[in-house]
């Protein structure tokens, strides 16, 4: 059976932190395509950042949202949107599916349950046999 713990260099590979320009000096600082928008998803405002060319921009801009876009022609936006919703419609379903379900069985009471006083009253007695 192998070991449960890497060797400190392959841990220390694995928990390495790559610097960023993230620092107080960044807004003086132009922006690097590579950094914005290719590691991470952009805002067109940051693509215009690291370009500070609106021509150069809208170039850049329009080929992003195509290579990104999920079926070619419905953008960047939209893809995300479609599964930012669906991860919002499903548990609203399941938590009314379940609502439902527990007003149902609530409303139903149990299986054997004595029947509430004031419906007793209004049940017509039965006529009991004798004893003997």
């Amino acid at each position: 059976m192998g070991s449960v713990f890497l060797p400190a260099q392959a841990a220390n590979s694995l928990l390495r932190r790559f610097r960023r320009a993230n620092s107080a000096l960044e807004e003086i600082k132009q922006g690097n395509i590579q950094r914005e928008c290719r590691d991470e998803s952009c805002s067109y405002e940051e693509a215009r950042e690291a370009f500070e060319n609106d021509e150069k921009t809208r170039r850049f801009w329009d080929e992003y949202v195509r290579e990104n876009s999920p079926n070619g022609s419905g953008g960047l936006e939209s893809g995300i949107g479609q599964f930012q919703s669906l991860y919002l419609i499903i548990p609203l379903l399941v938590g009314l599916l379940l609502l439902g379900v527990v007003i149902a069985v609530w409303s139903h009471g149990p299986a054997g349950a004595e029947l509430p006083a004031r419906l007793r009253a209004q049940r017509p007695e039965q006529p009991r046999a004798p004893r003997v």
